[in-house]
């Protein structure tokens, strides 16, 4: 069972041996009841952006008792995969479709042999399903959009994006939810059906460019992604890190 202290928490290893952990602004044993907020990133390993921001924001805002509400942060789920800039994990399964709840062999994306077969999927199942976050926000790159699950997880994600500031917002679009909709394996179909929407999922898909055209979105926006990530780097980060710096802090601002 995973117990959450405040600093860094060790809560497994890849299948590589890397060690995967949380940092926490909170002791697990003592949440109020508002819950805590787990924020997550690099679930897939070449989602580059999404790591070095959740360092960042745990270095500016999670060790310095700002006031924030009980918060989690786990910069980087697939180290093996980010070690590599692959989707997938050393073992080539993508760990957002290696989850039950209608995991699927015949999944888009390799999904593993059975659900959580992967040291990374089972560390994090063992922490929402005993830990049981409130809500998760989940980084990803690079659709440009905030994607909630549920109606209630909608209306909590459209409040987080209408507080953005409108050059904030204009980085992302706002998905609208499809309750009839499900991606065999993933974190999403796992918080609506195994854990009942007991927790409210948000996923926040950082733009592909610091001047995005969100409609319709390009179809090598990920190639481009990666070409602005590697080209201008500092000219992404003054323009995105600020909106994600903003949401994040809403989101999980004192409760």
């Amino acid at each position: 069972m995973t117990m959450l202290q405040p600093g860094w928490n060790e809560l497994g290893k890849s299948h590589e041996g890397r060690i995967i952990r949380a940092y926490a602004n909170f002791d697990s044993g003592k949440v109020g009841a508002g819950g805590w907020t787990l924020i997550l990133g690099g679930t897939h390993g070449d989602e580059r952006a999404t790591v070095p921001f959740l360092e960042h924001f745990i270095e500016c805002h999670l060790g310095n008792g700002k006031g924030l509400g009980a918060t989690a942060v786990l910069p980087v789920l697939n180290p093996d995969g980010y070690e590599r800039n692959t989707r997938h994990n050393a073992r080539g399964v993508d760990l957002n479709r290696n989850f039950p709840g209608l995991w699927s062999a015949d999944a888009d994306e390799p999904p593993g042999p059975h659900a959580l077969s992967e040291p990374e999927s089972r560390l994090l199942h063992d922490l929402l399903s005993h830990g049981k976050p409130a809500r998760i926000i989940s980084l990803h790159w690079a659709l440009s959009e905030i994607d909630a699950d549920g109606e209630e997880g909608y209306k909590w994600g459209r409040s987080l994006w209408e507080r953005l500031h409108p050059h904030h917002r204009s980085l992302f679009r706002m998905k609208m939810p499809d309750s009839g909709s499900f991606l065999p394996g993933s974190l999403g179909t796992f918080c609506r059906t195994a854990m009942k929407n007991s927790v409210h999922l948000l996923t926040l898909e950082l733009p592909y460019h610091y001047k995005p055209e969100l409609n319709p979105l390009p179809e090598d926006h990920f190639i481009t992604a990666r070409r602005v990530w590697d080209a201008e780097r500092e000219k992404y980060w003054q323009a995105v890190y600020p909106a994600v710096e903003s949401l994040l802090l809403s989101a999980v601002g004192s409760r």
